[in-house]
């Protein structure tokens, strides 16, 4: 049923809380894109504009939640603590524990990656009415 190219799986609670899983799937994708706290808001509307289907690992369906429901914060502050690197560079110097929020990071890198579509920054469009 996961196999087609437009289905993806949210993580789910587990492994959002799984340090291996956090470091490979979430935060060194999301540090890798380059792109800039205010504009993540504007990348992550590509979960709402992307033709596919996303589930739970129960094989419901997944309602994605409103980007301004997860990410209050319109300057996003909150990314630029989420992406600092520890003195190594290798790590995170905090881990986030808010799990919609590294959620949608992680279907957003999900859906870049396995479609190949690089880091898309749009307006900001942050209402999934319409999509």
């Amino acid at each position: 049923m996961f196999s087609d190219k437009r289905i993806f799986v949210v993580p789910a609670n587990w492994q959002l809380r799984d340090e291996s899983f956090y470091l490979e799937r979430i935060w060194h994708p999301a540090a890798a894109k380059g792109i800039s706290r205010v504009m993540w808001l504007d990348a992550l509307t590509l979960i709402y504009r992307f033709d596919g289907r996303v589930f739970l690992q129960s094989g419901k369906s997944f309602d994605i939640p409103e980007i301004d429901d997860v990410f209050c914060d319109p300057e996003n502050r909150w990314m630029s603590y989420f992406l600092e690197a520890d003195r190594t560079g290798k790590r995170p110097k905090r881990y986030c524990r808010v799990l919609s929020k590294l959620r949608l990071i992680s279907l957003y890198c999900d859906i870049v990656e396995k479609l190949s579509v690089g880091s898309i920054q749009t307006p900001q469009v942050t209402s999934k009415q319409g999509h």
